[in-house]
């Protein structure tokens, strides 16, 4: 007969053991086979349902299929996440879709793991609470009012990852395929905004600014243009509209290309988007509009566009947290290398270490 201390030893493991195996993209039977048909599909069904856990020797072998070490199906946190709803166009297997969201339950653990431990826990606060987006108009006023609540003018975002965690939002970078840009959830605790690391960082920023969007505003999802209205959030936070209109002013027939490079070389949003922007304003008329679009398209720029964004886009919070944490000893070097090597580049984690 196991105590109730025992029980729930037990059932923190399966847990974890279940966190492990969606994060490695595994099924019960892919387990099995990667493991070396150590267990049965049965017995790793109970120690996800908590009726049981494996031998040591067992476990290590589990634990190398899934890329985890022994110890972590016993860390000390446990979490879930709500409002995680990938975008009716997301073209991620289903499998993935498991895998990114067990991902990123584990950097959320982490994270506010250590942000509890240094008592430095940060709650965002929404600014424009009170504001309804229903049309471009409205997506316009609400990027002003952001940038006013947050003091940024109509000077250029230079670290927009870094500006969101400020305000309390975590970022999880993540590799993943050419089927998806980000996608946002949340825990009781805090948002969490989930990008794909491997888009180029102007596209990467325009997604970050999309989907801070949908974390700022309930929209009437029977209208049925949300994230048309994301988008046009999206390009008026990072480009106001002053900003483009002192750039090239309020009226144009043509405008050269360089000129388009130097707003994205200034701003850090593609030559596309700076291109939508100058329509949403009337700074162009429709007609050059599609024609321009036309010419990206034929060149195929519309998907590899010839100037690329060089800018400093780094989420650096759990680093910072990391290397305070490792300072002042409240975490040891092995458990820092070990975080570090699932969320952070070598050299971030050399810099710490």
């Amino acid at each position: 007969m196991l105590s109730n201390k025992e029980k729930t030893r037990l059932q923190h493991f399966s847990y974890r053991f279940k966190i492990a195996r969606k994060m490695a993209g595994l099924s019960m039977e892919d387990l099995v086979n990667e493991a070396g048909n150590v267990v049965s599909r049965q017995a790793v069904s109970k120690y996800e349902k908590g009726i049981m856990r494996p031998a040591p020797e067992v476990l290590k072998k589990l634990a190398d299929a899934m890329h985890v070490k022994p110890d972590f199906f016993d860390k000390g946190w446990k979490m879930d996440l709500i409002h995680l709803q990938f975008r009716q166009k997301s073209k991620l297997p289903r499998k993935e879709e498991e895998a990114l969201k067990f991902k990123t339950i584990n950097y959320l653990g982490y994270s506010c793991e250590l942000e509890s431990k240094l008592g430095m826990e940060k709650t965002f606060t929404n600014p424009v609470s009170d504001l309804t987006v229903k049309n471009q108009i409205d997506a316009e006023a609400a990027a002003r009012a952001i940038r006013k609540a947050w003091s940024l003018g109509q000077m250029p975002i230079f670290n927009l990852l870094e500006l969101l965690e400020d305000q309390g939002i975590k970022i999880f970078l993540t590799t993943a395929g050419d089927d998806f840009d980000g996608v946002t959830a949340r825990n009781l605790q805090c948002h969490v905004m989930i990008l794909n690391k491997n888009r180029p960082l102007d596209r990467l920023r325009f997604t970050a600014a999309h989907e801070l969007a949908h974390i700022l505003f309930d929209f009437d999802y029977s209208i049925g243009h949300e994230e048309g209205l994301c988008h046009s959030f999206a390009g008026a936070f990072l480009l106001p509209g002053e900003a483009l209109v002192n750039l090239i002013g309020p009226k144009r027939r043509k405008i050269s290309f360089w000129e388009w490079q130097h707003i994205k070389e200034l701003y850090g949003i593609s030559m596309q988007a700076s291109i939508h922007r100058a329509y949403e304003l009337e700074i162009i008329s429709k007609n050059y509009f599609h024609n321009l679009m036309k010419m990206m398209r034929k060149k195929g720029w519309h998907r590899y566009e010839p100037f690329i964004y060089d800018g400093q886009e780094k989420a650096v919070r759990l680093k910072r947290l990391m290397a305070f944490a490792l300072t002042e000893k409240i975490i040891s070097r092995e458990d820092a290398g070990e975080i570090g090597s699932r969320f952070l580049k070598d050299s971030d984690l050399q810099d710490i270490l």
